[in-house]
């Protein structure tokens, strides 16, 4: 259960990331900061791009049956994964894998428990 919920934030902050990037300035180092709030211009027009609707949109989608509910090493998680990227890739986003793509792979320990009578 614990590792369907690290997936499901991951993905919902990916989701998140994405929809701020969708229309939001590129901050430019040096940009002042504004008032006593440290927040910078940039940071404002990035709040300001955030879209309830995309995000509803996006959210509704991961969670929907085509997905399967996106069980580690499923079909469904392999879907989602790729509807991310497909995501990425239309927002502009470049690949940072280190096989230049925009997947990262990791090692999941899966614990097992073992009901007691």
């Amino acid at each position: 259960m614990r590792l369907f919920s690290i997936r499901l934030a991951l993905n919902i902050a990916i989701v998140t990331i994405a929809a701020c990037n969708r229309t939001a300035p590129r901050a430019e180092q040096g940009t002042a900061s504004v008032g006593a709030t440290g927040i910078t211009e940039a940071m404002r027009g990035a709040a300001e791009s955030i879209m309830g609707d995309y995000l509803r949109q996006q959210i509704t989608k991961l969670s929907s049956d085509e997905f399967e509910g996106r069980g580690t090493a499923s079909k469904g998680d392999e879907l989602a994964m790729q509807y991310l990227e497909q995501q990425l890739k239309e927002l502009g986003f470049q690949p940072a894998g280190p096989d230049g793509t925009y997947r990262q792979t990791f090692d999941l320990v899966g614990i097992n428990a073992k009901r007691l009578h």
